[in-house]
């Protein structure tokens, strides 16, 4: 016997639509990057163990855009930079 655990899709944090995380794009480019990560940690970490906290929010593309722009507005601009593979 063997369990398994699919990730059938992801839910948006902010709208609630179901997406695929490979179904953000129409499929015309397969070489697209889109990723976001918004994580926040609290907690305690001692030399012997910690507890605490963590918050991870999943947005689709479309909050995804709106929450950079919402951010922009608010003047928070971040770091940008470039990158090679």
């Amino acid at each position: 016997m063997r369990e398994e655990n699919d990730l059938v899709h992801i839910e948006c944090d902010w709208c609630h639509v179901k997406f695929d995380q490979d179904s953000e794009f129409d499929g015309t480019d397969i070489y697209a990057v889109d990723e976001f990560t918004l994580k926040w940690k609290t907690g305690e970490n001692y030399p012997e163990g910690g507890t605490g906290e963590e918050l991870e929010i999943e947005l689709c593309h479309v909050c995804r855009v709106k929450m950079k722009d919402m951010l922009t507005s608010l003047g928070i601009k971040g770091t940008q930079s470039e990158y090679d593979w």
